[in-house]
């Protein structure tokens, strides 16, 4: 049985989407992950951007939530990122999983498979 994969990576500070291509084409190509849905989520952080780190995570989870509900709920979810991309992705986690008061829960952390 094939399980619904979805993938979802943010790069890090000065970096976008397009620069993991490489990368993301090697994934691809291997056997366990044959079939997942790619989400790449580019932040536009700068060094004098005004939004704070908790409004870009919320953007990121809103992201999530609506690919999750677009498509289907998956049966795992990996997410990952680098450097700054890793604390976003991170804290989206903490935001849909309930851990900050006032925040609703979001399903798709529940099938949270790893972060990286």
């Amino acid at each position: 049985m094939n399980k619904k994969l979805l993938i979802v990576y943010v790069p890090g500070f000065k970096m976008t989407v397009k620069d993991w291509e490489p990368l993301i084409s090697r994934l691809r190509e291997e056997t366990e992950l044959s079939g997942a849905t790619w989400k790449g989520w580019d932040h536009h952080c700068g060094p004098f951007g005004a939004a704070s780190s908790r409004s870009i995570a919320t953007d990121l989870k809103d992201a999530i939530d609506a690919e999750w509900w677009l498509t289907g709920s998956y049966d795992e979810v990996v997410l990952i990122g680098h450097s700054v991309g890793g604390v976003l992705v991170r804290q989206a986690y903490l935001l849909a999983s309930g851990c900050y008061a006032g925040e609703p829960d979001s399903e798709w952390p529940k099938h949270v498979k790893r972060i990286v």
